[in-house]
């Protein structure tokens, strides 16, 4: 998606030299199309002001890249940079230097003052280091770190600077973890590379003893990946509520499947586990399992991901979907329009910005918020399942329902005007009796504010922005996304976790009434 949204959102973001050599009042403020146009290769770093090991992993990276670049020297662009891009702009300021690997650094933290932020960036300047202006607004940063494909701080991030295509999400594991310098440039696998090869089945004989047998591919279907092992508790109850899961819908879908990834420590104890399960699993191996680990960026198990029949993620939330529906009857559990608000829904806030009405809670309440919010989240939805993912459907922009044109009766939904509909894509959740609900609105700060509340809510960002409107209706919705859309809703920062306070969802929770 970066490369696509390239023109309209990112190419003239200004972008603040770090070199103090050339750091003058022409060179000192570049915009981003113009270091695209220097760079063989972007390294975005997401860190935050405030912490050291930002500042440590900041100081690893410029070793890295100074090394990069004196070994890989150039004095032209890549061809493929003046095909991809006019940059007229770049060839009028006569930018003559030229870098293997530029380091961009974007501080997430929202809290730091200027002192700490300059305090960082010292430590690290130097040529081809580069960083936002902290003038960004919530939209833009949203959008480039959804581009991205960011999910974690502090991280490193891998972009070709001739397609723009993100090639590596996991370089911090790379540089720091795994100190794999003679591979650059690292490239995360293909969801698909996950289906290509066979797979094992094992069962019980009479006598008790594990056998296995090869399977030679896969049908095409809905796919379950299921992440687990032996020695796993959680994994232990979640694999009995699966195997009921499996036999309900192998009734509906008998070309369904899931898949075993074993984080077992032996083999021995990976084919026992496979024995209590009716499905397939990926031949206990290290490197296939990481492969697989990598692909679906997974962080930890027990972790239970849904695929559609083209290898694109469905949702990465299994767990808590298959415990919302046990008798599988939103099967394949494709995204919904609207999401009532509780302890299955509540890890869906951090995937998308998310609009919340918070109410009272009572029945009566949770039909009026379903009402109000029908027209917002019909559209907001189309756009989302025209996209299906960040890659899937960019290639054909234009499938994306106008906005203008289905909203003829009210006011429309809409982004800047040169600005695709999937840049901004929203998911819409209501408030119902879960007690999870009033510790969201305790924890967002928002426990003294009258109800109903409309707050769009982006924990990738660390922003929210509350409707300050009076009257919540249909036609309130529609203005407070539409504001919030083109850039001009007024926001403010997400609390910030304290010692010992648990975060759900990105947010941290405060119990009501501690506020």
């Amino acid at each position: 998606m970066l490369k696509q949204l390239f023109d309209s959102c990112y190419a003239n973001l200004p972008v603040v030299r770090l070199d103090e050599k050339k750091k003058d009042v022409k060179n000192g403020v570049l915009t981003f199309s113009e270091v695209v146009y220097m760079s063989k290769f972007l390294m975005f770093a997401l860190v935050r002001g405030s912490d050291k090991t930002s500042l440590e992993l900041l100081k690893k990276v410029k070793e890295f890249q100074v090394k990069r670049n004196q070994n890989n020297q150039r004095n032209t662009p890549q061809p493929k940079l003046k095909r991809l891009f006019g940059l007229k702009s770049a060839k009028k300021k006569n930018i003559g230097e030229f870098y293997d690997v530029s380091i961009i650094i974007l501080d997430m933290d929202f809290y730091n003052n200027e002192n700490e932020v300059n305090s960082m960036l010292s430590e690290v300047e130097g040529p081809a280091m580069f960083s936002f202006a902290p003038t960004m607004s919530y939209i833009n940063k949203g959008r480039l770190l959804r581009s991205l494909k960011a999910c974690g701080v502090p991280s490193l991030i891998l972009v070709d600077g001739s397609t723009l295509s993100v090639l590596s999400v996991h370089c911090k594991e790379m540089l720091l973890e795994k100190n794999d310098v003679e591979n650059f440039p690292w490239s995360d696998p293909s969801t698909s590379n996950v289906f290509t090869g066979n797979f094992v089945k094992a069962s019980r004989s009479s006598d008790g003893k594990v056998e296995t047998t090869v399977v030679n591919g896969l049908k095409r279907g809905i796919k379950g990946l299921y992440f687990g092992a032996k020695w796993c508790p959680p994994c232990r109850t979640l694999t009995s509520q699966l195997v009921d899961i499996y036999n309900k819908v192998k009734t509906k879908d008998s070309d369904f499947e899931i898949i075993f990834c074993s984080f077992d420590r032996t083999k021995e104890a990976f084919e026992e586990y496979l024995a209590e399960m009716p499905w397939i699993g990926l031949p206990f191996d290290s490197e296939l399992i990481n492969t697989a680990r990598h692909a679906f960026d997974v962080q930890g198990i027990p972790s239970f991901i849904i695929i559609d029949e083209d290898n694109n993620v469905i949702t990465r939330h299994g767990k808590n979907v298959i415990l919302a529906d046990p008798q599988c009857l939103d099967f394949p559990w494709k995204a919904k329009e609207l999401y009532e608000l509780n302890e299955f829904t509540v890890q869906r806030i951090p995937d998308l910005p998310t609009l919340i009405m918070f109410t009272e809670g009572t029945p009566e309440d949770s039909i009026f918020a379903k009402d109000v919010l029908k027209t917002c989240a019909d559209i907001l939805y189309s756009q989302l399942k025209s996209s299906k993912s960040a890659e899937s459907n960019l290639s054909n922009p234009e499938s994306s329902p106008s906005i203008t044109n289905s909203l003829s009766e009210t006011s429309s939904i809409t982004s800047e005007m040169h600005v695709p509909p999937y840049a901004d894509l929203i998911q819409v959740m209501y408030t119902g009796e879960h007690p999870i609900c009033d510790y969201i609105l305790e924890s967002l700060g928002l426990g003294q504010m009258e109800l109903p509340l409309l707050v769009i809510c982006d924990t990738l960002t660390g922003f929210m922005a509350v409707c300050e409107k009076p009257d919540v209706s249909d036609t309130t919705a529609v203005e407070f996304v539409n504001e919030y859309r083109a850039g001009k809703a007024r926001v403010v920062p997400l609390p910030k976790a304290g010692p010992g306070i648990r975060s759900v969802a990105g947010i941290p929770l405060v119990p009501p009434g501690q506020s």
